[in-house]
């Protein structure tokens, strides 16, 4: 699939709950899909053969709407720019480097190399961005399903954190 006249790699996004704890699954959607994501969520965009040198469409589909956490049901869906968090992954530096690109990312002032977040045509289980896949870097992103007590009240943020490689350079897969 594409949009903009660039690829897209979608993931679909299974959740299972077992012992008070939820555990994501990935897989994905279609054979491009399926050459540069992994089932633990780390993406591969370093591979130029197929998604060329510019921007790339990243797309989580949420294939489980509700899931049962000791004993109450929740609904799930994704909440757009609030469902993900991406951060440079580096080796070290400084802690106030470290505090600095934390403060600027929550003020949505630093601008980067991913952006449009959005839930395509209002779905909640569907969130879509683009990775300009230019820089050459390894990046941590945070996939965040938001769960409503269907009984209402009680809110939980459940949360993963895979990797995402861009390309830009001589790069490997992880």
């Amino acid at each position: 699939m594409t949009e903009n006249n660039y690829p897209t790699i979608q993931a679909n996004v299974s959740l299972v709950a077992t012992g008070g704890r939820v555990s994501f699954g990935y897989e994905g959607a279609d054979d491009l899909s399926k050459r540069h994501i992994e089932n633990d969520g780390n993406i591969n965009c370093a591979k130029p053969e197929d998604l060329g040198k510019g921007p790339v469409g990243l797309e989580f589909h949420l294939l489980t709407p509700k899931v049962t956490l000791d004993g109450i049901d929740y609904d799930l869906k994704f909440v757009g720019r609030e469902s993900i968090r991406i951060k440079e992954a580096k080796d070290g530096g400084s802690i106030f480097a470290y505090l600095l690109n934390c403060l600027l990312e929550v003020l949505q002032i630093k601008q980067g190399q991913f952006g449009g977040y959005t839930n395509p045509g209002g779905n909640p289980h569907k969130l879509r961005f683009t990775n300009q896949n230019n820089d050459n870097k390894r990046y941590k992103y945070t996939l965040r399903a938001k769960a409503q007590a269907e009984s209402g009240g009680a809110v939980l943020w459940l949360d993963d954190d895979p990797m995402i490689q861009n390309g830009g350079g001589n790069v490997g897969a992880f």
